[in-house]
């Protein structure tokens, strides 16, 4: 146990405070971070051995491609906030790494898997006024996604952990890995 001595006892008693408070802060997050690395680890992939091939542990790899588009937006400074909109840029970055997995397959839409990870605890769709009740379905296109939502949205202490890069390599370690 570190003892205080007079000279490390700062003038203003409210500096302990806040050291400690920042402190307590790290260590939340990093333990959030831990949670976020082992929901991208798990995330609910469709397992077919006769569609999928070994470099996706024959899963699905839709989910977690969308993620990786999401966080590689993020890094280039294209989504400055907590709202991740389904765009024609992000449907490219998508089919990239798709692309790279799978080159001889079409690349399938992104709206199924990015509507689906609202099954996920840390991916909210945000509805349109008319479609507050409207039950999660599959669209097949970002057209019909679009035309019921304005987008998604990461819970909050996640986004706050993509901000730094240290966090989302992490996490995109933890995508590409599982």
């Amino acid at each position: 146990m570190v003892k205080c001595t007079e000279a490390q006892i700062p003038e203003d008693p409210l500096l302990l405070l806040k050291d400690f408070d920042v402190t307590l802060y790290e260590i939340d997050m990093c333990g959030r971070l831990d949670t976020y690395i082992l929901s991208f680890s798990h995330l609910k992939a469709k397992k077919d051995k006769t569609r999928w091939a070994s470099v996706s542990n024959y899963r699905s790899p839709e989910q977690p491609l969308v993620i990786l588009a999401v966080l590689d937006h993020i890094a280039k400074g294209e989504i400055l906030r907590n709202f991740i909109q389904l765009t024609v840029k992000l449907q490219e970055t998508y089919n990239e790494y798709f692309a790279k997995l799978y080159p001889k397959l079409e690349p399938p839409s992104i709206a199924p898997p990015f509507a689906e990870l609202a099954q996920s605890t840390f991916w909210e769709l945000l509805p349109k006024p008319h479609a507050k009740n409207v039950k999660l379905q599959t669209y097949a296109t970002v057209e019909e996604f679009n035309a019921d939502f304005f987008g998604a949205k990461f819970s909050d202490d996640l986004y706050m952990l993509l901000q730094m890069q240290h966090s989302r390599d992490k996490l995109r370690k933890a995508l590409v890995t599982s």
